[in-house]
């Protein structure tokens, strides 16, 4: 016996909506067999006619649970055609309210209605959920954008997040258009919401809530892949200093702190190299420190390298790394044979261009024309 499995929001819909929904599911021939929170399951089985509805029951007091409730008012409901399929687990942390689930036992004129407040409640929790899917999806839209504008180097230069991140753009766009029909079917819903509930536009609600759904687990794969994997391969040495746990790292780099003559005295030193490489870029990016022990000078070195053969690329990787005022230095990009040299007038950062590259670099030495070529040759 086939079976499958669909998604509704239980408690965000009237009873009316979510027995239109069990209605034409048994008029396609598949029969509910059983409910768990929002997962509605059926087999398939021909349909005999029979109507099937929802029904909301409410608690008559502390005394007994629910649904031993609901059972004692099941002859009740057998009396008048009716008998049930299932019921819902507890909807609530008091367990105050559960939906029965039953189909017309034989022809009767008495269909089991709830009561208007609960209607109203009902309307009210899918108006607000509606909404919240919407105000949710917006805000991840305004980070995606922000992080597309300032986060462009590790895009360009990483394939895998290059992919993530589109794959999360697209499954963002979809939720947001699922959201904009949600809303659109409460606003109709102010009108007659009868009229929506024939056309099953209350199923926006549910398709919206799920692709949402959807995204923010594709985001905490994501991140949970990236915590483990992110660190471009480095392993760092967990220590203590002062009473705070920081990670010391000793990769490799191409230029160090002893390769442009400043001795490194610290009781500790980090080395922290990350490279990254897409079709479209490469990026490489080193942080060399040494620091604490006796020793009360902070000395660091610190660049960044950016390929690109594509101009615009290099444009934007620019814009993030430097994006600084600085001042240009024709006759010192002569002696390096580059592009052109620029320094930061605010912070004294240096930026040195190739033809298909940008190097920008920071130190607590003032670098002069020996260690600058050295740095420069870096650049492709």
């Amino acid at each position: 016996m086939r079976k499958k499995t669909k998604f509704i929001l239980l408690t965000r819909h009237t009873d009316e909506e979510l027995t239109h929904f069990l209605q034409k599911e048994a008029e396609k021939g598949w029969w509910l067999k059983k409910n768990n929170g929002n997962r509605f399951t059926f087999v398939e089985k021909p349909y005999e006619g029979k109507r099937i509805c929802a029904y909301t029951f409410f608690s008559r007091g502390p005394e007994s649970s629910t649904e031993v409730q609901l059972g004692r008012e099941l002859p009740y409901l057998r009396k008048k055609g009716w008998d049930q399929i299932g019921v819902s687990k507890a909807e609530n942390i008091v367990d105050s309210r559960r939906h029965a689930f039953l189909y017309e036992e034989k022809p009767t004129s008495f269909f089991p209605v709830t009561e208007d407040d609960e209607i109203k409640k009902a309307e009210k929790r899918s108006k607000r959920k509606a909404i919240s899917n919407l105000i949710l999806n917006a805000l991840y839209f305004i980070a995606a954008v922000l992080l597309l504008f300032f986060d462009k180097v590790r895009l360009l230069t990483s394939l895998s997040y290059l992919l993530s991140y589109f794959t999360f753009f697209i499954l963002l766009l979809f939720s947001i258009i699922l959201s904009i029909k949600a809303i659109t079917w409460v606003i109709k819903c102010r009108k007659n919401r009868k009229e929506e509930t024939e056309k099953g536009n209350y199923r926006s609600l549910d398709h919206s809530t799920l692709s949402t759904s959807l995204m923010l687990f594709f985001l905490l794969i994501v991140l949970v892949i990236s915590s483990i994997w992110g660190n471009g391969g480095s392993k760092g040495e967990r220590v203590n200093i002062n009473g705070t746990s920081i990670v010391l790292y000793s990769d490799e780099a191409p230029v160090s702190l002893e390769t442009i003559g400043i001795e490194a005295k610290g009781a500790y030193r980090t080395t922290k190299t990350d490279n990254r490489k897409s079709p479209f870029a490469e990026y490489l990016h080193v942080y060399d420190q040494s620091f604490g022990g006796e020793e009360t000078r902070l000395e660091y070195l610190s660049y960044s390298l950016f390929s690109s053969p594509y101009s615009f690329l290099l444009d934007m990787a620019e814009s993030e790394m430097f994006g600084e005022a600085a001042i240009g230095d024709s006759s010192l990009a002569s002696i390096l044979n580059v592009d052109s040299v620029e320094r930061s007038i605010k912070t004294g950062k240096i930026l040195i261009k190739g033809k298909d590259s940008l190097l920008t670099l920071d130190s607590s030495k003032e670098l002069g024309e020996e260690e600058l070529m050295l740095l420069s040759a870096l650049l492709k």
